[in-house]
Formats: structure tokens, sequence, C-alpha cells
């Protein structure tokens, strides 16, 4: 029976660790859908300030990323939040106190996730720019 949960933790930490990845892929699907439309929808709405001679972006893209990141984060902290199947059969020890994905899958994840999303977003950004 050991073998069986343990098989079905991992099994389930796999699932959920590529959640964050589908969450990223679903944000860059939505960054695509916006870019490449013609009737002036728009995804986000930048404020333009002018201030001592300076223009300023508000919010600025890195604030959106970042925004965009903590949304990644709390995703990743809900998934490590489910507990394994229970049992009360098992002899492993500790095994209430785990949960389906660890803490370092789960941030291993989110940083792929990350540097997916980064990478999408400063190429939408240069394409902007040309």
């Amino acid at each position: 029976i050991d073998r069986l949960l343990l098989s079905t933790r991992c099994l389930l930490g796999l699932q959920l660790g590529q959640v964050l990845f589908r969450t990223a892929a679903e944000v860059v699907a939505l960054f695509d859908k916006f870019s490449a439309t013609d009737d002036d929808s728009s995804l986000f709405i930048l404020h333009l300030v002018v201030s001592d001679s300076q223009v300023v972006y508000s919010p600025t893209g890195d604030d959106i990323l970042q925004g965009l990141f903590d949304l990644m984060s709390i995703v990743k902290n809900a998934l490590c939040s489910i507990p394994v199947v229970p049992s009360d059969l098992t002899t492993i020890p500790h095994y209430a106190g785990l949960s389906c994905i660890s803490t370092h899958t789960a941030d291993a994840q989110l940083q792929k996730s990350e540097e997916h999303l980064r990478m999408h977003f400063d190429e939408q950004a240069e394409a902007l720019q040309e």
C-alpha cells in the first residue's frame, strides 16, 4: 500500500506541477490574442504621465509582469497546499504531513514558467518598438 500511495503522490505531483506551466501558456495566449487584433481591443490600460519633462507609462511593463508573477506564485502556493491521499494503512513516517507536490518541485516549475513568460513579454515589447 505504501508504494501505491507514493506512486499516487508522484503522479498527482507531476500533474499539478504542469498547472503552473499551463497557466503561463494561457497568459501568453492571452497576450497573443490581444497583440494580433485590429479592433482596438486592449489587454492593459496604460496611463501616460508627463512629469518634469519625462514621459512615463503607468504601470510599467515590469509592473505588469511582476503582477503576473505574483499571480503565478499564488497558484503555486495553492498547489503546494494540496495534501496527499489520506490513509491510515501506510507505514511511511510523517505521510499525513506531505503534500502532493513539494515546494522545491513547484518552485522549479514556477521559475521555468516565469522565464517563459518573460521571454514572450520581451519579444512582444521588441515587436512594438520596431
